[in-house]
């Protein structure tokens, strides 16, 4: 998220926090944490360049103190604070690799011809054959994805996670299914997708698109069919492919 200059910082496992500084303290030390997005000045920063690397600045002091390492430590739980500028406050932002993935668009299934959740992880305007049987695995469904976008002349590959590496031809999107005795329907599949910003968006059947894209990690997100939470409770598969 942006307003002008400034950012909020969302990690991509936990949806709806973000980087803040607590309290919205001005004072030295004051620490960095995670808390639920509010918009507040706290979770807001800015990026000052200094050659090739960055200071990251705290909108609650205007930019004059910034994010920084407590000590010049090099190992796993080296804690981050705010303070005035000094050495120990030089990031580098490096562009994480979303290959080909689209932007966001906005489908509305009531159209003809407007895919269901399926057709637009694949950026088809169509809604393509996919066969689920009643108790198939997610793993079985899955190799019936894997046929289909081969026939249509496209490579694909399974992957271990939403940040694993893709090549620049590649786009990531992926799958669970949901098997229920006594819910209706008994079974069926989705999908979600990764757009150009990184965000994951879905489509549900014949409803329209999510309006906004989530900063969200799949696997750790509820996957739900209307008021049934979390239906679509299998493993979620991931996958990298190419658009032809």
């Amino acid at each position: 998220m942006t307003s002008g200059r400034w950012y909020t910082l969302e990690p991509q496992h936990a949806p709806g926090m973000a980087m803040d500084v607590d309290n919205s303290k001005i004072a030295n030390g004051t620490n960095i944490r995670l808390c639920a997005y509010n918009n507040a000045n706290a979770q807001q920063f800015g990026f000052v360049k200094v050659g090739d690397t960055y200071r990251i600045v705290t909108k609650v002091n205007y930019g004059t103190k910034n994010l920084s390492l407590a000590s010049p430590f090099t190992t796993d739980g080296a804690n981050i604070h705010q303070w005035s500028y000094g050495v120990n406050d030089f990031w580098w932002l490096e562009r994480v690799n979303f290959g080909c993935a689209w932007a966001f668009k906005s489908k509305n299934n009531w159209q003809a011809g407007e895919p269901n959740c399926f057709g637009y992880a694949l950026g088809l305007n169509d809604t393509p054959p996919l066969v689920m049987n009643q108790g198939d695995s997610v793993s079985t469904v899955a190799t019936r994805v894997e046929n289909y976008v081969k026939s249509l002349g496209r490579q694909i590959r399974r992957i271990s996670g939403p940040t694993a590496q893709i090549n620049n031809n590649e786009y990531r999107f992926c799958m669970r299914v949901g098997n229920h005795s006594n819910l209706w329907p008994p079974y069926d599949y989705h999908f979600w997708v990764q757009t150009n910003m990184g965000a994951w968006t879905d489509k549900h059947g014949t409803t329209e698109v999510s309006t906004t894209p989530v900063f969200a990690h799949p696997s750790l997100a509820s996957w739900d069919m209307g008021n049934h939470k979390n239906y679509y409770d299998s493993a979620t598969i991931y996958f990298a492919a190419t658009l032809n």
